[in-house]
C-alpha cells in the first residue's frame, strides 16, 4: 500500500518519492500522474476521470481539492455513482485528504482511491 509521507504546496511525497504533478493512487497502491485530460480542466474532477482509475474492489474515494481547498469542483454525477456502488466519497482540502488517505488505506485496510490536486 502507498503511504503519503508529506504534502506541501506543489509537492507530495509518497513512499519516499516526490511528485510535482497532481497524482492518483489507485486501490492497489500504484501512484501515477492524475488523468486530468479526462476532465474539463485541472480544476474539475469528473466521473470519467475517476472511472479511468477506479478498480473493481475500491470501497473509498478520497479527493484532495487543493492546499486551500475548494479550488477543484467535483462532478455531481460522481456523487451519485458512489452512492449507487456503495463507495464512500470523501472530499477535502489536500492536506486533510492526505490524512484521510493514510488513515483509510493504511490503518483501516480499506481499498482506497485518491486523486490529489497539489496546488491552489
Amino acid at each position: 500500500m502507498a503511504k503519503i509521507d508529506n504534502f506541501i504546496f506543489g509537492c507530495v511525497t509518497i513512499n519516499g518519492k516526490d511528485y510535482r504533478d497532481d497524482v492518483c493512487i489507485n486501490a492497489e497502491g500504484v501512484v501515477f500522474k492524475r488523468r486530468s485530460e479526462l476532465s474539463p480542466s485541472r480544476h474539475v474532477i469528473s466521473k470519467k476521470e475517476v472511472m479511468a482509475c477506479l478498480g473493481p474492489l475500491t470501497d473509498t474515494i478520497i479527493l484532495g481539492t487543493g492546499k486551500i481547498g475548494g479550488h477543484v469542483d467535483v462532478d455531481a454525477n460522481l456523487e451519485r455513482m458512489c452512492k449507487e456502488r456503495n463507495i464512500q466519497l470523501k472530499i477535502a482540502d489536500t492536506k486533510r485528504a492526505v490524512k484521510l488517505y493514510n488513515d483509510f488505506a493504511n490503518n483501516k485496510g480499506m481499498r482506497t482511491l485518491a486523486i490529489l490536486h497539489i496546488t491552489c
